[in-house]
């Protein structure tokens, strides 16, 4: 009885064809996944606007402060982002989708949480986050005497144009993708002006 069996051409067209097959579908397929993950950041943009909003309605309609305590150090302090996850619930939407390397903090927000636990748990990776707060324009921390204080604006305040969040990196890599977290807080670029003997000043000093 003879065996049937594949001819070494029809081996051959069948690999040009699942080749071909891939060189199309493959770039197709790289594009999703790329727009998959700009929705998730957009979602999580999204997320943390409403998040802010919601603080602020309970807040006199002021803008979230960028620290609570900037003299007070890890125990006594109280970044924005830990003043915005009892809304917003979730630390992950702080973090930005494309970056594997960042702060990997699994933190859901747990209200049985004491003050004390909650700083040292969130403090310093919340300052490591991809979504930087433009707080210079919202919120600025402004000097009062010896010390520096956060003096957050109205919610009408802000024009129309005026920017809420930012993503932020530490680093980018060579193809375009942050890496290692990044700033939770912004600064307009004309914040620092070319001293009198070289370097920058900072104009707020």
């Amino acid at each position: 009885m003879p065996r049937r069996a594949f001819t070494l051409t029809e081996v051959l067209v069948v690999v040009v064809v699942m080749t071909a097959l891939s060189a199309i579908l493959f770039p197709v397929f790289a594009r999703a996944k790329a727009a998959g993950r700009k929705t998730v950041c957009a979602s999580r943009f999204r997320g943390v606007a409403l998040s802010t909003l919601q603080y602020a309605g309970d807040y006199d309609e002021r803008w979230v402060t960028p620290v609570q305590n900037p003299d007070a150090g890890v125990r006594g302090d109280r970044t924005w982002v830990q003043l915005v996850i009892p809304y917003s619930r979730s630390f992950r939407l702080y973090r930005c989708p494309e970056d594997p390397h960042g702060p990997d903090v699994d933190v859901s927000f747990a209200p049985g949480l004491v003050s004390a636990e909650v700083d040292a748990r969130f403090y310093e990776a919340s300052q490591r986050v991809e979504t930087g707060f433009n707080f210079q324009n919202l919120s600025p921390v402004v000097r009062d005497g010896s010390r520096w204080t956060p003096a957050p604006r109205l919610l009408g305040e802000a024009g129309p144009e005026t920017l809420l969040l930012v993503e932020s990196a530490w680093h980018v890599d060579a193809d375009g993708r942050p890496s290692g977290g990044g700033s939770a807080l912004v600064e307009p670029p004309c914040r620092y002006a070319r001293a009198a003997f070289g370097g920058t000043r900072d104009v707020f000093d």
